[in-house]
């Protein structure tokens, strides 16, 4: 039986990082790779590549991103390199931004075509992220 002591901390040290899966384009090889991209809720963060089986930036501080900017879809760049958030790395992760997230979809009329950039202000404004834009024919 584990002490209180030890099940309390492993606690803690889950609920202090999120993990993500993501890609990054390599142009000088012409591929995309993937990395574990770890946020830690002091502002840190680490990423591990997944191919290679090793730590590809180790923990440091990096205020440029907050957690608000994670989610799958979104492209956060670190460093130069821009990341692409695919999906979610653990259990821990997906659960909590499911409890934050929702998904919609707005479909706009060819007629209504000039419009979209006001709605699009009107949507960031009222705290929404969009996360993805198509244009369909």
């Amino acid at each position: 039986q584990e002490p209180d002591g030890e099940r309390e901390s492993e606690v803690m040290s889950i609920e202090q990082r999120y993990t993500f899966f993501a890609q990054y384009y390599d142009p000088s090889a012409a591929l995309v790779r993937v990395y574990q991209l770890v946020y830690y809720t002091d502002n840190a963060i680490e990423i591990f590549d997944m191919k290679n089986r090793r730590t590809f930036l180790k923990r440091m501080k990096f205020t440029e991103i907050a957690l608000r900017d994670l989610f799958v879809g979104n492209t956060v760049t670190i460093h130069s390199r821009q990341f692409k958030v695919t999906e979610y790395g653990d259990r821990f992760t997906a659960e909590r931004f499911a409890e934050s997230s929702e998904t919609a979809v707005a479909l706009v009329l060819p007629a209504a075509i000039g419009a979209v950039p006001q709605l699009l202000k009107t949507f960031a404004h009222s705290g929404l992220i969009i996360a993805e834009v198509r244009m369909c024919e």
